[in-house]
């Protein structure tokens, strides 16, 4: 296990922001593949257990968020772990932390969620103002949902975990998060 350590450390080093890029695609597209199956155990749920059933799985949609994790997404994160955060402040006691952790929950959470849902609205075919609409009605629930699991993860990130994997730590917490997005975004 230790050899894919230094492994990623490497490649870190080398090539920080395409190792995110492909470590983000690949992470949600995995959090798109959890939706779909989930959907598709609880429409079987729904409807009579005598008929049979196969899943189904809509590679299309997640080539798309796999896209705009990799393509938009990441180097966006990249940015923002790597460079706005630490400019907000260098101290990495407990009120620097819940001072990263207080925007990184309030003016990026929204902004990245708007963004999210807008592109992949338009990605996937949608008008502006279908996808304007489609953030009208989900931003709050999401956010809702995401204040409720994301600032503690970022508190122990930005505490306990060295800069140069907050944005690991947020790819591998995102597997479940991706997978409610992708739920909410396609209801």
């Amino acid at each position: 296990m230790s050899y894919y350590f230094r492994w990623y450390d490497t490649l870190l080093a080398k090539r920080p922001l395409v190792s995110r890029m492909i470590t983000s695609g690949a992470l949600f597209g995995l959090g798109d593949f959890l939706s779909q199956y989930i959907t598709f155990k609880q429409d079987i749920k729904q409807k009579e257990e005598t008929e049979d059933y196969k899943f189904t799985f809509d590679l299309k949609r997640s080539l798309t968020f796999m896209n705009f994790r990799c393509f938009m997404a990441a180097p966006l994160l990249y940015f923002h772990y790597g460079r706005f955060l630490p400019s907000i402040t260098s101290r990495t006691d407990l009120t620097g932390t819940l001072l990263k952790v207080g925007v990184d929950q309030t003016l990026w959470a929204a902004s990245f969620l708007t963004f999210m849902f807008l592109t992949l609205g338009k990605l996937e075919g949608m008008s502006a103002h279908d996808s304007l609409e489609s953030v009208k009605q989900k931003i709050w629930p999401t956010l809702i949902a995401n204040w409720k699991v994301w600032p503690l993860i970022q508190f122990a990130n930005f505490f306990f975990i060295p800069m140069a994997y907050h944005l690991v730590v947020v790819n591998c917490a995102s597997v479940f998060w991706n997978a409610y997005c992708s739920y909410v975004f396609h209801q």
